[in-house]
């Protein structure tokens, strides 16, 4: 989300890049940085984006429809955004653009880590980022 795929010929040959989706990458950089504020459920973002145009690309078996929470919090952990590939469980500089900078990344980690573990929460409860970061497990053994 927020990238195409394109496809230039050269001298007779394919060359298969990657490129910034112009109508859906400023949506996916707002996701970042509205869930980087702690003020938003994946819920609530879920819901923004939608509102403001984001949704998934249609297919030949399903048509286009809202973006998910999960789809949401994965987007979330993909380091893909800042510029980055994992190849055979290694990391190296993409040839694509970064939609993230580091710093919005590393802030939205500090909310996704727990409230990707709690998505359910986000959608019932209505929690945002910055109540979940907060909330600290119970002591063992205090009643």
């Amino acid at each position: 989300m927020g990238y195409t795929n394109s496809i230039d010929r050269f001298e007779g040959r394919e060359i298969r890049a990657v490129e910034i989706d112009e109508a859906r990458a400023p949506l996916v950089k707002l996701a970042f940085e509205l869930y980087a504020t702690g003020d938003y459920t994946l819920a609530d973002l879920a819901d923004e984006l939608g509102d403001r145009g984001l949704f998934s690309r249609p297919t030949a078996r399903r048509p286009s429809q809202a973006v998910s929470v999960s789809k949401i919090a994965q987007m979330f952990r993909n380091r893909y955004y800042l510029g980055y590939v994992t190849y055979k469980g290694q990391e190296y500089d993409g040839r694509h653009e970064a939609i993230i900078d580091d710093e919005t990344f590393a802030q939205v980690q500090t909310f996704a880590a727990p409230a990707c573990r709690s998505t359910a929460w986000s959608r019932t409860g209505g929690l945002t980022a910055k109540s979940i970061a907060s909330i600290s497990p119970p002591v063992l053994g205090s009643t």
